[in-house]
Order: structure tokens, then sequence, then C-alpha cells
């Protein structure tokens, strides 16, 4: 009884560990351009939905002492959808 318990506990303990390890290779090894570096046709994923990149613009150094890149991007339905970030800013 008390063997099952521990054993049980253990196969958790390992199952969590892996979990985690691999949670942490996935952050360090997927792909994730900068706002910046995103080009006309990438894919980006931006609120669990898949957009198609359009266009880009780059502006000069604002006030917060960063460019800033406006992404043009299209949903699935063609719905178009612009977002504005940081030259930095990480986009998956």
């Amino acid at each position: 009884m008390c063997l099952g318990i521990l054993l049980s506990d253990v196969i958790n303990y390992i199952i969590w560990v892996y979990q985690y390890v691999y949670n942490i290779y996935l952050l360090l090894i997927k792909m994730v351009k900068k706002a910046g570096q995103l080009k006309v046709g990438d894919k980006i994923v931006i609120g669990g939905e898949t957009l198609n990149v359009e266009s880009t613009e780059t502006s000069d150094i604002g006030k917060q002492g960063t460019k800033k890149v406006r992404i043009s991007a299209l949903k699935g339905n063609g719905e178009r959808v612009v977002i504005i970030r940081p030259e930095d800013y990480p986009i998956g």
C-alpha cells in the first residue's frame, strides 16, 4: 500500500519535471522574430489566430526612444488587422 503511493508520487514528479524541461526547451529554441524583422508573407500568431503579414512600416525614433513598427496583417477570413509595436518586440 505505502509502496504504491510512493511509486505514483515518483511517477507524477517525473512527468512534472519532463513537462517543465520541455516548456523551457520550447521557449529557448522556438523561432521568435522581433517586430522589426517581419517581412511580407510571414505568418504570425496573435491571440490564438494566425495572421499573414501584408505590409510593415517602420517609423523614426520617437519620444520613447525606440522605433515603432506598423504591421498590417490579414486574418483567415480576410479581415485586416493593424498592430503597432516597438521594433524589438518579440512576435511568434
